[in-house]
């Protein structure tokens, strides 16, 4: 069958381009089972209308995150209907898999796959080219008539190092390896923090590709472009430390390196061993400088292994961030305080807050519904933006306009931080991406695309 993959658009004024590494390895597996595949990423390509007519799709795959590329999707499915009846419209990702019904509820969507997507897609797809029932493929949801079903969620896959590797032969990869190389080596995450999707996505399990098996797919992406960063895109990096230091061991120390893991993993030898690369930056999630607060968020951790984490960190000069979130359901000025405090103390490298955004599937929101500090969401357009799911609503005893202030704030601090440690070229990468960005909008408009 002819299957179109889809990543919707987001604009963002920051960032690089990004891989669709979940279209990816949905596609080399669908490539295994004989269909023909095709990834159209929305965020590069400016013609969606002209590659969608050429291409004609028997089946559309379309990835779904909560916010702003939920609006995009829609767009899709509703013009792949229009121009293309009998193609089936399959939805899939995080946000279609925790909330499937409400998905499904929207008339341009036929089929939810839900969770992980590989074994389930092949099947659904085999399913359709031989006109085979539904009912009994694992993992997906469907309409029948008015009805919705939803079949047997399927069990995780067992083995990662079974999947094919990322198929690069499917996009343009010089797009997305220009700067850095982005790679996904597991998936999950053990700990159960109350304001995430993973214990409702992942179910607190975490899954690792084996180490050889990520050498692999560091010379599959090497064989396409050279390696300027490696940027590993995990929950959590380094779940596993004999397989993190396994990695390490391969990993060329002149490449700057990037992950995310938690003050809880760091120790000295930790340190030591990424003291060996040339640029090493960790990404950590702190959230909190309140012991209550890192309670409610059910992290975990504690204020002192915060601060001995960073003493490391800063001992071995590693470039770091702290992650904080402010605006949390129930935080008082005074932890709040404690926060900012926090981040002064610890000295990260780029410091960085965001505000409270209650997401589907996570506890904490849960909680804010039967509180009743939170509406319901029923529909995709109700989850649609994520700035627009936090309007009009207070959780903590700070007001929204403060809180916007801090995250203004540090986004300049993270500015500041990046010229006075003389990082420039970020700055202008982020700006080149932005003018691009601006760019691929004018001629979305010059060439009538999807809008």
């Amino acid at each position: 069958m002819r299957v179109l993959l889809v990543q919707p658009y987001t604009f963002t004024v920051r960032g690089l381009p990004q891989p669709p590494l979940a279209l990816m390895y949905l596609a080399g597996y669908a490539e295994q089972r004989g269909h023909e595949v095709k990834i159209l990423d929305r965020n590069l390509e400016t013609n969606a209308r002209k590659i969608i007519h050429d291409f004609a799709p028997e089946v559309v795959g379309i990835t779904s995150l909560t916010g702003e590329m939920i609006l995009d999707g829609i767009k899709i499915s509703r013009y792949v209907r229009e121009q293309f009846p009998d193609a089936k419209i399959v939805w899939g990702g995080v946000h279609a898999s925790i909330l499937p019904e409400s998905t499904l509820d929207n008339d341009f969507i036929d089929v939810v796959v839900i969770g992980e997507g590989e074994e389930t897609f092949a099947d659904l797809l085999d399913a359709l080219r031989h006109n085979r029932p539904l009912q009994d493929i694992k993992g997906i949801a469907f309409k029948e008539g008015s009805q919705i079903i939803i079949n047997e969620r399927r069990p995780f896959i067992k083995d990662l190092d079974s999947l094919p590797l990322l198929a690069w032969h499917l996009i343009r990869p010089e797009k997305y390896l220009k700067y850095e190389t982005l790679l996904l080596t597991s998936r999950g995450c053990p700990h159960r923090c109350s304001f995430c999707y993973n214990r409702k996505y992942h179910f607190g399990r975490w899954r690792g590709m084996s180490a050889p098996r990520v050498k692999a797919e560091i010379d599959h992406a090497l064989s396409f472009h050279p390696i300027r960063r490696f940027r590993f895109d995990d929950d959590n990096f380094t779940v596993n430390k004999k397989r993190f230091y396994e990695i390490l061991d391969f990993l060329p120390k002149d490449i700057p390196l990037y992950f995310e893991t938690r003050v809880d993993y760091v120790d000295e030898y930790f340190c030591q061993r990424l003291s060996e690369f040339k640029d090493p930056f960790l990404f950590i999630g702190v959230e909190s400088g309140d012991e209550e607060m890192l309670k409610k968020l059910c992290k975990d951790i504690t204020v002192s292994q915060i601060y001995a984490a960073y003493e490391l960190i800063n001992k071995y000069h590693l470039q770091s961030s702290a992650s904080f979130i402010i605006g949390i359901p129930g935080e008082t000025r005074a932890q709040l305080d404690k926060t900012l405090a926090m981040i002064d103390a610890i000295k990260p490298t780029r410091p960085s807050c965001c505000i409270y955004i209650p997401f589907p599937g996570a506890l904490l929101t849960e909680e804010l519904y039967q509180k009743n500090q939170l509406p319901r969401r029923n529909t995709l357009q109700d989850w649609a933006k994520d700035a627009e799911v936090a309007s009009g609503f207070q959780y903590s005893e700070i007001p929204n306009a403060e809180l916007n202030s801090i995250y203004q704030r540090y986004w300049r601090k993270l500015i500041y931080n990046f010229i006075l440690t003389g990082r420039l070229k970020w700055i202008f990468i982020g700006f080149t991406n932005l003018i691009t960005n601006y760019f691929r909008l004018a001629l979305r408009i010059i060439n009538q695309d999807i809008r």
